[in-house]
């Protein structure tokens, strides 16, 4: 079973929290730390009620701070390691 399938399933079964964190764990394992920070800004946007792409411009108020938390923690790279 390839990653996609892996990811796949595990959303299925386990929900879009699991498959996030099993995808960060692949790529923490790996070293992909673009990807991972990449992966954690989709995350908060998923767990936020935010479309997953689009202009972070037009997210307004309350979401948009909290976006813009996201962000900090995510480039923490302590806390990735």
């Amino acid at each position: 079973m390839d990653t996609f399938d892996r990811l796949e399933t595990t959303a299925a079964r386990d929900g879009m929290a699991a498959m996030f964190h099993e995808l960060a764990e692949s790529l923490r394992t790996r070293g992909r730390w673009h990807a991972l920070f990449d992966l954690r800004l989709l995350e908060a946007r998923v767990q936020l009620g935010l479309p997953a792409t689009g202009d972070a411009g037009d997210i307004a108020g309350d979401a948009r701070d909290a976006t813009h938390a996201a962000h900090a923690a995510a480039a923490d790279v302590r806390a990735a390691r």
